[in-house]
């Protein structure tokens, strides 16, 4: 049999498992943990077996400033997506995230006229391949003038103890019915330009996708590098920052967007709201991921921050619906790996 006919095979085979796989459904029961220190789990040239070094614990905590890794074993993307494998154990300050807490989040980077780059945006990984993000991030970006980073906590140092990793974007692909005015499915897809070595790599995760948007009052992550509420006239913000925000009723999110759009603003079909107002709308930029635990230990990505209305006023945010383009992403996945 050909090559060729093997590579339609896979491709089936692939997209069948995508498709037909239940993200919620998580066979994987048993995930073994160890307690370590950072910088003798994220250093990728230095980095050996943990089972060498420790042995499993059972216990919820490992010692102050330790931190505890959970492997997660082979198995269907479904059964391994939305996992976190490490947690840092100190107090964690209000607004700002931990290494390795979100570790499906991308940072979309644009080079500059004088050879730096610029933060642009967010995304989120949710395969080896492959980077969701809005559509209004990238709609203008210049494909040879963007670096996608993965597993960046702080953007101004490169001494990390768990390192970056920098990735080109090959292609960008758009929703075909995306609408720059009314940011009407405002949602794309990056494709990286080889894979990522999640089995290798301990505080890089890949985020489910979404299974659908939870009720009114379920309250979820979302993180980014936006402005600093405190000196959002500087730019980004060096460290990720995190807030836990409710999802909004659509009718009381598009009243309130309104007062200060306009009564004639309409929210997007393919779009909901989540925020309180107050600092999201700082501190998060663009095409970063709201995540939702659908599982104990399980977290899928619901949307994408399409819109923050104004900084400091109470109006919630506007994400892009990210369960009304799941059969639109696995097709642009299965035609594109």
């Amino acid at each position: 049999m050909s090559s060729a006919v093997w590579l339609v095979i896979f491709k089936i085979l692939f997209v069948i498992k995508l498709t037909t796989s239940n993200p919620c459904d998580t066979k994987i029961s048993h995930r073994e943990c160890y307690c370590d220190y950072l910088e003798n789990l994220c250093p990728l040239k230095q980095r050996i077996s943990l089972r060498l070094l420790n042995d499993p614990i059972s216990a919820t905590d490992c010692a102050v400033n330790q931190v505890k890794y959970c492997d997660i074993p082979d198995g269907l993307m479904s059964e391994t997506c939305g996992k976190k494998k490490l947690t840092v154990m100190r107090s964690k300050k209000n607004g700002e995230a931990q290494t390795g807490e979100h570790p499906w989040q991308a940072v979309i980077l644009r080079r500059k006229d004088d050879g730096n780059f610029e933060y642009i945006g967010g995304g989120v990984l949710i395969n080896k391949k492959h980077v969701l993000t809005t559509a209004h991030k990238v709609d203008s970006a210049i494909l040879s003038k963007l670096k996608i980073r993965l597993g960046e906590w702080d953007l101004s140092s490169n001494e990390e103890v768990c390192e970056q990793q920098d990735y080109r974007a090959s292609r960008i692909i758009k929703h075909p019915r995306f609408n720059s005015d009314t940011l009407e499915s405002n949602i794309a897809l990056i494709i990286l330009d080889h894979e990522v070595p999640l089995a290798t790599t301990a505080h890089i995760s890949t985020a489910c996708l979404s299974t659908g948007v939870p009720v009114t009052g379920t309250r979820c992550w979302v993180a980014g590098w936006g402005r600093n509420p405190a000196e959002f006239a500087t730019g980004s913000s060096n460290l990720l920052k995190d807030l836990n925000v409710p999802i909004v009723d659509r009718s009381d999110c598009q009243r309130q967007v309104q007062r200060t759009l306009g009564d004639s603003y309409t929210l997007p079909e393919n779009a909901f709201c989540a925020g309180e107002g107050k600092l999201e709308s700082c501190m998060i930029e663009g095409g970063a991921p709201l995540v939702c635990e659908s599982t104990p230990g399980q977290w899928e990505v619901v949307g994408l921050v399409s819109a923050a209305i104004s900084c400091h006023q109470n109006v919630p945010s506007i994400y892009t619906d990210v369960h009304k383009f799941v059969s639109w992403i696995n097709q642009q996945v299965f035609d594109n790996y």
